[in-house]
């Protein structure tokens, strides 16, 4: 096959893919609105994440991106996720007492977040029949969430902050702040000035293991 030839057919078909995936987020958008789920048109998401309100709120922004096998369960509370965010592959995110994620949030793969938690306190009842707590979590905007974080309840993820790979967050965050390890604790800090301070600051945040996109 000649070049031209062969540059001539790809073109259509580009296109054609373009316009195919095109169709099936415009299908896969409209069934989630089908569903009383509040989603911009702008948004992308891949028909093989699943939402269930189960008698909750779900709210997704403009240009916010949910990846194939995230979840998305309301389970009675609400969860909004803002503008131009990413949900990437195999994410599990638990409304419970409320899951508000601000704009330009990115939520790495395989990360978990529960606004709820089991209560254990009494040893003279089995846990699993002592209910469930049911705080609310707030991720503010410009967050990185590492693959593999598990966001506990009752916390806030302050702006700017980073969680590293594997990190178990049980308590808030400060501003612009690295955060690692099991349980989390803050390991650095993005504050620094000039360029020299962002070298740092990513140096750290590799030596923790922050991964995912």
């Amino acid at each position: 096959m000649t070049r031209p030839y062969a540059e001539a057919l790809r073109k259509p078909l580009v296109r054609t893919v373009r316009f195919v995936r095109r169709l099936r987020n415009f299908l896969t958008l409209t069934k989630l609105k089908l569903k009383g789920c509040s989603v911009d048109w702008s948004a992308t998401v891949h028909p093989s994440a699943v939402f269930e309100r189960s008698g909750g709120a779900i709210s997704i922004g403009a240009n916010t991106d949910v990846d194939r096998g995230a979840i998305i369960r309301a389970m009675g509370g609400a969860i909004h996720i803002g503008s131009d965010c990413n949900v990437n592959a195999y994410s599990f995110l638990s409304g419970g007492g409320g899951l508000y994620i601000a704009d330009h949030v990115m939520i790495a793969s395989h990360v978990s977040i529960y606004a709820s938690n089991h209560v254990f306190a009494d040893t003279t009842v089995t846990m699993n029949k002592q209910g469930l707590s049911m705080e609310r979590i707030d991720i503010e905007r410009d967050v990185w969430v590492g693959t593999g974080v598990r966001i506990l309840d009752g916390v806030v993820v302050a702006t700017g902050s980073v969680l590293a790979a594997g990190a178990v967050i049980t308590k808030s965050t400060n501003p612009h702040s690295i955060n690692g390890g099991v349980p989390a604790r803050q390991i650095g800090t993005r504050l620094a000035d000039g360029s020299a301070g962002q070298v740092a600051a990513v140096a750290v945040a590799t030596e923790a293991g922050v991964s995912g996109d």
